[in-house]
């Protein structure tokens, strides 16, 4: 007998005892239910269940056995907004305390409008990066045409008949 012949022999012979072992309690558990003593009629549970189930009208007249209410608390508007949010207007440029201090150098003049410098210099970066990811992509395509090329001329009748090979010349 080989190896995996001796697994499903011991997997089959492993499967039948559990399914002996699992059956002598169910057995067993049929014969005590009738003698068992319930907090529930089983004959009532029977006879409901083979009653035909209600129609569409006579559902309708079947009340309910609880309700629900949800109630929402609009929220007050000192609730919403503390006063403490409408203490002071906008942060100066730098925060307050770096603008209290340039305030005491002589000659200071206060920023008219802001300009983010950082922004700029993100969209400068993001056109070099497109610029050089464009003409690597361009290189790329221009090494497998001159590729593509040299496999048609290897060919017999330059390529002619294999698809790819009546593509437009090197530009």
């Amino acid at each position: 007998m080989s190896l995996p012949c001796v697994h499903t022999c011991v997997r089959f012979a492993a499967c039948l005892l559990v399914l002996l072992v699992a059956a002598v309690p169910m057995a067993a558990q049929e014969d005590e239910t009738d003698s068992l003593d319930l907090p529930v009629s089983l004959e009532r549970i029977r006879e409901q269940l083979s009653r035909p189930p209600p129609t569409l009208l006579q559902s309708l007249d079947i009340q309910p056995d609880f309700s629900l209410t949800i109630e929402e608390e609009q929220p007050r508007f000192v609730e919403m907004f503390s006063p403490e949010d409408f203490r002071g207007g906008p942060a100066p440029p730098g925060g307050v305390y770096a603008y209290e201090i340039a305030r005491m150098i002589p000659g200071f003049r206060p920023p008219i409008g802001g300009l983010n410098l950082l922004a700029l210099g993100d969209g400068i970066v993001g056109a070099i990066s497109s610029a050089r990811r464009r003409r690597a992509e361009d290189a790329a395509r221009l090494e497998v045409r001159r590729a593509l090329m040299e496999f048609c001329a290897a060919q017999p009748n330059g390529g002619a008949g294999i698809h790819g090979c009546e593509a437009a010349p090197l530009r």
